[in-house]
């Protein structure tokens, strides 16, 4: 899986949603550090992560 780091996952989130983009996994806290993920489907199918603090 790809990820793409970025400085807040929930601003991201928020852009994806308002775009329309098909979410796969809503942020979510990684068990083992400190970083939140979200993923999402890009447009052929692919699943892509989004990686940073949750602010």
């Amino acid at each position: 899986m790809f990820n793409i780091n970025v400085d807040s996952v929930a601003k991201a989130y928020e852009y994806l949603i308002s775009k329309g983009v098909k979410i796969v996994a809503t942020p979510f806290k990684a068990p083992t550090f400190d970083k939140w993920f979200v993923t999402f489907e890009d447009l052929d199918g692919n699943y892509v992560q989004i990686i940073g603090p949750k602010e």
